[in-house]
């Protein structure tokens, strides 16, 4: 990892430890070497998403046009709320 990165194993080795903290653009090599989506921050929180079926719906919202996106989130909105009453019937 520090070799895709371009840090030693020894800064590799204090970050997994806490004893440090990688840099921004480091932080976003590690992930991307770990096949990490971020999906948001909050305040000082990162969250991260590494499910290849979510992550494939969420490059399709984000690349969707505004257009598009009109016709799609209806649709997930209608289909998840139905699964959520009939969840039981899915099982």
């Amino acid at each position: 990892m520090s070799e895709a990165i371009g840090v030693t194993d020894k800064n590799i080795s204090r970050i997994e430890r806490g004893i440090q903290y990688p840099k921004a653009e480091n932080l976003m090599k590690i992930l991307d070497v770990l096949d990490i989506m971020v999906i948001g921050l909050d305040s000082c929180t990162l969250y991260v998403q590494n499910n290849p079926l979510r992550n494939k719906g969420l490059n399709i919202i984000n690349s969707a046009t505004d257009e598009e996106l009109e016709l799609i989130v209806p649709n997930i909105d209608f289909y998840i709320k139905n699964y959520k009453k009939n969840r039981k019937k899915f099982r």
